[in-house]
């Protein structure tokens, strides 16, 4: 379980570093709270390094460390799902400004 939720902490912090800080940084003007998100992701890394150690005595510890890899299942599907609606949105305002450059000229 630690290696799953140590995975996707870091795959997260990776995504975060290179997608928003270039990107969403600049169009969104929030690269202070990109960073503040990044040292709480850190910190739940420790947290969870921690409840890695400790699952095993105790039951209740064990049960959301379960609930803690689904959720983050989760939201690693919804991340996915942004990031290809991005991308999708990306390229059709793309497409837009050089069909409407193309008209122009």
């Amino acid at each position: 379980m630690a290696m799953i939720a140590d995975a996707f902490v870091s795959r997260l912090c990776e995504m975060l570093l290179t997608y928003a800080k270039e990107e969403a940084a600049k169009i969104l003007g929030v690269p202070d709270e990109i960073k503040k998100l990044h040292r709480k992701l850190e910190r739940m890394q420790d947290v969870l390094v921690d409840a890695e150690n400790r699952r095993f005595d105790n039951q209740s510890i064990n049960r959301w460390l379960n609930e803690l890899r689904d959720l983050m299942y989760d939201a690693d599907d919804i991340i996915d799902e942004c990031r290809i609606e991005g991308e999708k949105l990306l390229s059709s305002n793309s497409s837009s400004s050089r069909y409407a450059e193309s008209r122009a000229l």
